[in-house]
């Protein structure tokens, strides 16, 4: 492999990413979204990729708000202090252009970064909708983390049969319910 040289000047090698092991299971299927488990570092890194990646997708005033919940929702998610959100906005209205590669080296040290991706789909859609500017955020993840985006697709794919199933599932309970109490 040869190795590249990011803005700072310091050497990366390339990431290759295996995300075979990244498949759904059968005890995380009807639970809430479990946070992937990671160190404080590993965390803040998330949520600094995450910022850092918003504020070169979106940085105008209408996608401000957007910004916002989207952060808030991330740092919720991984259980960081929420002092960490000063440190997130900052990030997000920076005007310099920050490297990535630190952060995202730091978060493969600790976990797939398949699940990672995976975890954030399963939040976009957490509250019911998909945002078009969390698949463009997702899928722009997906390119500075070197993942495939196909398998991005597969995983919203995935997340989105299960939620018609729930949505089948719930249907047909209402409707015994009904049948029960006629």
């Amino acid at each position: 492999m040869s190795s590249s040289s990011d803005t700072t000047g310091i050497e990366s090698e390339p990431m290759e990413v295996d995300c075979s092991i990244m498949q759904p299971t059968d005890e995380t299927e009807d639970k809430d979204i479990e946070p992937v488990v990671l160190s404080d570092a590993a965390k803040f890194s998330c949520a600094a990729l995450c910022a850092l990646s918003l504020n070169h997708l979106f940085n105008n005033e209408w996608d401000q708000t957007f910004n916002r919940q989207c952060i808030h929702r991330v740092v919720t998610y991984l259980q960081l202090p929420q002092q960490v959100l000063q440190t997130m906005h900052q990030l997000m209205r920076a005007e310099f252009c920050q490297s990535c590669d630190a952060y995202i080296g730091l978060i493969k040290s600790e976990a797939n970064l398949c699940a990672i991706l995976h975890s954030l789909v399963a939040l976009a859609v957490n509250e019911g909708e998909y945002d078009a500017r969390w698949r463009v955020l997702i899928q722009h993840l997906s390119r500075q983390m070197q993942v495939d985006i196909e398998l991005v697709e597969t995983f919203e794919n995935d997340i989105a049969e299960k939620l018609s199933l729930q949505h089948e599932q719930r249907q047909l309970t209402q409707e015994e319910e009904r049948g029960a109490k006629e």
